[in-house]
This record gives structure tokens, C-alpha cells and sequence, in this order.
């Protein structure tokens, strides 16, 4: 588990990036962690990817989780902890529990050590 320092610096990170991405309604913010240390950042975008195929997904556009788990290019993350944080247009803090779609890609990768944002703004274990 990470400390209030560290999520705070992940809260502000996820805040940077936000403006660029304002074409959604909701921006959502994964973090790859390696002992506490950032490894990858991934976000979910509207755009498609051919790999979206081979995963459950009925939406359009490649979600923040599966977006980090692409760019780290490992078949076991078992070692690493997923962050997950919503943002909304004012940079508040949502409710971001992994879809059942995210979930299932999770456990694909063994990657069970996950944490995602919710409505008080604070951790929730999944």
C-alpha cells in the first residue's frame, strides 16, 4: 500500500495530464508501480488498438488500465501494484474501480495487488 505523500504526488500527476485530455467526460489515470516507484503511466483514450480483440471489451477506445498494461510489455506483473485514479472536468477525484473487462486483463497478467480511487478521494483496495 502506498502512503498519503505518495498518492497525493499521483493525484498531482494525474491532475497534469488532464488538460490535454478534455475530450472526455471522465479522465482516468493508471500507474504501474514497481517498490512504490512509478514503472508506467497509462490513460484512457478514444482511439482503438488491434489488441482490444483479444480482450472483453465492448466500449470504444482503450481503457486506462488495459493502456498500462500494453505499455509495460511483460506477461507476469505479479510484482506490481495498479493505482487507478478518475478525474472529472474540475480535477475531482472519482469513483474508478476497474471494469469487469479491466478485471479479467488483470488477472490474465497476474496482477492482483490493485487499488483505484473512490468517492471520499481516497484508496480502495479490489
Amino acid at each position: 500500500m502506498i502512503n498519503n505523500k505518495q498518492y497525493n504526488r499521483l493525484i498531482n500527476i494525474a491532475k497534469s495530464l488532464c488538460p490535454i485530455y478534455k475530450c472526455h467526460r471522465c479522465f482516468h489515470v493508471a500507474f504501474l508501480l514497481k517498490h512504490n516507484k512509478i514503472y508506467k503511466i497509462g490513460w484512457n483514450q478514444i482511439k482503438t488498438h488491434p489488441l482490444l480483440k483479444l480482450y472483453p471489451y465492448y466500449s470504444i477506445g482503450i481503457h486506462a488500465e488495459l493502456n498500462v498494461i500494453m505499455k509495460a510489455n511483460k506477461d507476469d506483473l505479479s510484482d506490481y501494484t495498479l493505482i487507478v485514479i478518475r478525474l472529472n472536468r474540475n480535477n475531482k477525484i472519482l469513483y474508478s474501480k476497474p471494469c469487469s473487462a479491466c478485471q479479467n486483463v488483470m488477472k490474465q497478467f497476474n496482477l492482483y495487488n490493485c487499488y483505484y480511487s473512490n468517492y471520499n478521494g481516497s484508496l480502495s483496495k479490489l
